[in-house]
């Protein structure tokens, strides 16, 4: 067996989507509990604009980027799009409080926050305020 090495999980990530464009990469449920597949071609696509979009607000290499969600296909997406752009994903829990997401985002020198719905981005935007 041969194991390949990559210089990074960007370049594994693009590597595989080269290597396999039409196989399945994910298969999980939408909003209304159908189940939907994405190929890695499609998967491509969709984390080729997350890392331009972040690109173009100025995400610079290494800069952090959190992301405060449940388990879910766009959390995967997003960390993807954040690693391709070049930036550092830093993990909010969902169950952390304002202050606690607070904390975290100041401590790592977050600069940009995904936040799943109206509950997480509240939350953040409370740190905002202070």
């Amino acid at each position: 067996m041969s194991i390949t090495s990559f210089a990074s999980v960007p370049a594994m990530f693009l590597n595989r989507i080269q290597s396999t464009p039409d196989a399945e990469a994910f298969y999980f449920p939408d909003a209304d509990d159908v189940w939907e597949t994405l190929t890695w071609k499609d998967v491509g696509e969709r984390v080729s604009h997350i890392a331009c979009g972040l690109r173009s607000l100025g995400v610079n290499i290494e800069e952090r980027c959190a992301i405060v969600s449940n388990t879910r296909i766009e959390w995967i997406l997003i960390d993807l799009g954040i690693l391709c752009a070049g930036g550092a994903t830093t993990t909010i829990y969902p169950t952390n409080t304002a202050e606690e997401c607070a904390f975290i985002i100041t401590d790592s020198g977050t600069k940009f926050v995904f936040a799943e719905n109206d509950e997480q981005a509240t939350k953040i935007l409370e740190h905002k305020k202070n």
